[in-house]
């Protein structure tokens, strides 16, 4: 059974798709929220 085989050659298209998700993902994150990454940090070391 062969397996299963991706394109792996990215569009200029897809780069900007994944640019202005990346954006709109980063401009909702505010530096408030660093505080839930360290607990979950801190949950990860016990």
């Amino acid at each position: 059974m062969k397996a299963l085989e991706f394109e792996s050659v990215v569009t200029d298209s897809e780069l900007a798709w994944r640019r202005t998700g990346r954006q709109q993902f980063e401009a909702a994150y505010v530096p408030e929220d660093a505080v839930y990454e360290q607990l979950i940090q801190d949950a990860s070391d016990r």
